[in-house]
Protein backbone atom coordinates (compact mmCIF):
# COMPACT_ATOMS: atom_id res chain seq x y z
CA UNK A 1 0.00 0.00 0.00
CA UNK A 2 1.35 3.54 -1.34
CA UNK A 3 -0.41 6.68 0.48
CA UNK A 4 -0.32 9.80 -1.33
CA UNK A 5 -2.83 12.75 -1.49
CA UNK A 6 -6.23 11.99 -3.28
CA UNK A 7 -5.55 15.69 -5.38
CA UNK A 8 -2.41 14.26 -7.32
CA UNK A 9 -4.86 11.26 -8.39
CA UNK A 10 -8.02 12.62 -8.44
CA UNK A 11 -7.56 14.37 -12.33
CA UNK A 12 -5.83 10.77 -13.77
CA UNK A 13 -7.49 7.98 -15.59
CA UNK A 14 -7.48 5.24 -13.09
CA UNK A 15 -5.96 2.93 -15.51
CA UNK A 16 -2.87 4.80 -15.78
CA UNK A 17 -1.63 5.63 -12.02
CA UNK A 18 1.79 4.65 -12.05
CA UNK A 19 4.34 4.65 -9.07
CA UNK A 20 8.32 4.52 -9.90
CA UNK A 21 10.89 4.30 -7.22
CA UNK A 22 14.79 2.85 -7.21
CA UNK A 23 13.41 -0.15 -5.70
CA UNK A 24 11.15 -0.85 -7.94
CA UNK A 25 13.27 0.04 -11.31
CA UNK A 26 10.31 1.16 -13.50
CA UNK A 27 7.23 2.27 -13.47
CA UNK A 28 4.04 -0.06 -12.06
CA UNK A 29 0.43 0.32 -12.49
CA UNK A 30 -0.89 1.09 -9.39
CA UNK A 31 -4.90 0.51 -8.18
CA UNK A 32 -6.08 3.40 -6.78
CA UNK A 33 -7.72 1.34 -3.83
CA UNK A 34 -9.41 4.08 -1.86
CA UNK A 35 -9.68 7.92 -2.06
CA UNK A 36 -10.91 11.31 0.46
CA UNK A 37 -13.83 12.71 -1.43
CA UNK A 38 -13.97 16.33 -2.36
CA UNK A 39 -9.59 17.07 -1.75
CA UNK A 40 -8.88 20.63 -0.62
CA UNK A 41 -6.54 22.59 1.17
CA UNK A 42 -7.69 22.24 4.96
CA UNK A 43 -10.17 19.13 4.29
CA UNK A 44 -8.91 15.13 4.63
CA UNK A 45 -7.00 14.73 1.25
CA UNK A 46 -5.68 10.85 0.58
CA UNK A 47 -5.30 8.12 -1.59
CA UNK A 48 -4.64 4.78 -0.93
CA UNK A 49 -2.74 2.91 -3.67
CA UNK A 50 -2.27 -0.83 -3.97
CA UNK A 51 0.69 -2.39 -6.14
CA UNK A 52 0.18 -5.55 -7.91
CA UNK A 53 0.80 -9.03 -6.11
CA UNK A 54 4.49 -9.41 -8.24
CA UNK A 55 5.43 -5.55 -7.70
CA UNK A 56 8.72 -6.04 -5.50
CA UNK A 57 8.52 -5.78 -1.96
CA UNK A 58 9.22 -2.24 -0.42
CA UNK A 59 10.12 -1.67 3.01
CA UNK A 60 7.40 0.73 4.56
CA UNK A 61 7.80 3.82 6.33
CA UNK A 62 6.74 3.48 10.36
CA UNK A 63 3.81 5.97 11.20
CA UNK A 64 4.15 8.08 14.32
CA UNK A 65 1.43 10.40 16.40
CA UNK A 66 4.72 12.02 17.92
CA UNK A 67 5.10 15.78 16.91
CA UNK A 68 5.69 18.59 18.60
CA UNK A 69 6.22 22.30 17.56
CA UNK A 70 10.11 22.59 17.30
CA UNK A 71 10.66 19.05 15.96
CA UNK A 72 13.34 18.85 13.10
CA UNK A 73 11.62 17.29 10.30
CA UNK A 74 12.23 16.14 6.54
CA UNK A 75 10.03 16.39 3.86
CA UNK A 76 10.70 14.14 0.68
CA UNK A 77 9.38 14.20 -2.89
CA UNK A 78 9.75 15.15 -6.26
CA UNK A 79 8.90 18.95 -6.16
CA UNK A 80 8.35 20.41 -9.95
CA UNK A 81 11.38 22.78 -9.50
CA UNK A 82 13.77 20.56 -9.35
CA UNK A 83 12.42 18.09 -11.54
CA UNK A 84 12.21 20.97 -14.71
CA UNK A 85 16.12 20.19 -14.40
CA UNK A 86 16.66 16.63 -13.66
CA UNK A 87 18.27 14.86 -16.91
CA UNK A 88 16.10 11.41 -15.69
CA UNK A 89 13.28 12.93 -14.92
CA UNK A 90 12.98 14.20 -18.24
CA UNK A 91 14.25 10.45 -19.77
CA UNK A 92 11.34 9.03 -17.66
CA UNK A 93 9.13 11.26 -19.18
CA UNK A 94 10.55 10.63 -22.72
CA UNK A 95 9.83 6.83 -22.01
CA UNK A 96 12.78 5.60 -20.64
CA UNK A 97 11.15 3.51 -18.09
CA UNK A 98 14.54 2.61 -16.47
CA UNK A 99 15.03 6.22 -15.32
CA UNK A 100 13.99 7.60 -12.29
CA UNK A 101 14.80 11.03 -10.70
CA UNK A 102 16.86 11.24 -7.10
CA UNK A 103 14.40 11.97 -4.25
CA UNK A 104 14.59 15.75 -3.80
CA UNK A 105 14.25 16.63 0.49
CA UNK A 106 14.64 19.82 2.47
CA UNK A 107 14.73 20.18 6.23
CA UNK A 108 12.98 22.05 8.68
CA UNK A 109 10.89 22.49 12.09
CA UNK A 110 7.22 21.72 13.02
CA UNK A 111 6.01 25.48 13.72
CA UNK A 112 2.55 24.50 15.67
CA UNK A 113 0.47 21.41 16.10
CA UNK A 114 -2.84 23.41 13.98
CA UNK A 115 -6.41 22.14 14.19
CA UNK A 116 -8.51 23.85 11.46
CA UNK A 117 -12.04 24.72 11.68
CA UNK A 118 -12.78 21.75 9.43
CA UNK A 119 -11.72 19.42 12.26
CA UNK A 120 -8.19 18.35 10.14
CA UNK A 121 -5.13 18.53 12.41
CA UNK A 122 -1.85 19.88 10.42
CA UNK A 123 1.70 20.74 10.90
CA UNK A 124 2.89 23.88 9.43
CA UNK A 125 6.29 23.29 8.89
CA UNK A 126 9.55 25.25 7.53
CA UNK A 127 10.83 22.17 5.19
CA UNK A 128 10.33 23.61 2.13
CA UNK A 129 7.92 22.09 -0.40
CA UNK A 130 6.38 23.15 -3.84
CA UNK A 131 3.75 21.66 -6.58
CA UNK A 132 5.38 18.01 -6.62
CA UNK A 133 5.21 17.55 -3.13
CA UNK A 134 1.57 16.51 -2.49
CA UNK A 135 1.81 13.05 -1.16
CA UNK A 136 4.99 12.77 0.17
CA UNK A 137 6.06 11.95 3.98
CA UNK A 138 7.21 14.26 5.97
CA UNK A 139 9.38 12.08 8.47
CA UNK A 140 11.32 13.05 11.93
CA UNK A 141 14.85 12.65 12.67
CA UNK A 142 14.31 8.78 13.40
CA UNK A 143 12.94 8.04 9.81
CA UNK A 144 8.98 8.02 10.98
CA UNK A 145 5.96 9.71 9.42
CA UNK A 146 4.78 12.68 10.63
CA UNK A 147 2.91 14.02 8.40
CA UNK A 148 1.89 13.54 4.82
CA UNK A 149 2.63 17.14 2.49
CA UNK A 150 -0.68 18.44 1.18
CA UNK A 151 -0.57 22.16 0.48
CA UNK A 152 1.39 25.60 0.87
CA UNK A 153 0.72 29.47 1.77
CA UNK A 154 2.62 31.69 0.10
CA UNK A 155 2.40 35.49 0.58
CA UNK A 156 4.52 37.10 -1.87
CA UNK A 157 4.15 40.64 -1.15
CA UNK A 158 5.76 39.85 2.61
CA UNK A 159 7.79 36.81 0.99
CA UNK A 160 6.17 34.60 3.50
CA UNK A 161 5.96 30.91 2.78
CA UNK A 162 4.67 28.26 5.13
CA UNK A 163 4.19 24.08 4.34
CA UNK A 164 1.45 22.36 5.60
CA UNK A 165 1.29 18.58 6.11
CA UNK A 166 -1.37 16.73 7.53
CA UNK A 167 -1.03 15.16 10.74
CA UNK A 168 -0.15 11.41 10.75
CA UNK A 169 -3.47 11.20 13.52
CA UNK A 170 -5.68 11.43 10.12
CA UNK A 171 -4.38 9.33 7.74
CA UNK A 172 -4.23 6.32 10.88
CA UNK A 173 -7.95 7.13 10.67
CA UNK A 174 -8.16 7.14 6.79
CA UNK A 175 -5.85 3.53 6.70
CA UNK A 176 -8.01 2.14 9.27
CA UNK A 177 -11.36 2.40 7.60
CA UNK A 178 -10.05 1.31 4.63
CA UNK A 179 -9.33 -1.92 6.62
CA UNK A 180 -5.26 -1.74 6.81
CA UNK A 181 -3.46 -2.23 9.79
CA UNK A 182 -1.07 0.42 11.47
CA UNK A 183 1.01 0.66 14.17
CA UNK A 184 1.81 4.01 15.71
CA UNK A 185 5.05 4.20 16.60
CA UNK A 186 5.07 6.60 19.93
CA UNK A 187 7.86 7.59 22.29
CA UNK A 188 10.20 10.84 21.16
CA UNK A 189 12.92 10.41 18.52
CA UNK A 190 15.86 9.43 19.70
CA UNK A 191 18.25 9.75 16.36
CA UNK A 192 20.84 7.46 16.04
Amino acid sequence: VIVTNAHVVAPLDPQRVYVVNRRLGRPITVQVAAQTPDPQPGRPDFAMLRLPADAPALSPLGLTRTASRLDPVIAAGFPQAIMQTDANFQALLDGNIRSVPELAVTDGLVSAVQNLPSGLTVLPHTAAISRGNSGGPLVDRCGRVVGVNTFGFFNAEQGERVSYAQKVDSLMTFLQANNVNVADLTGACQPA
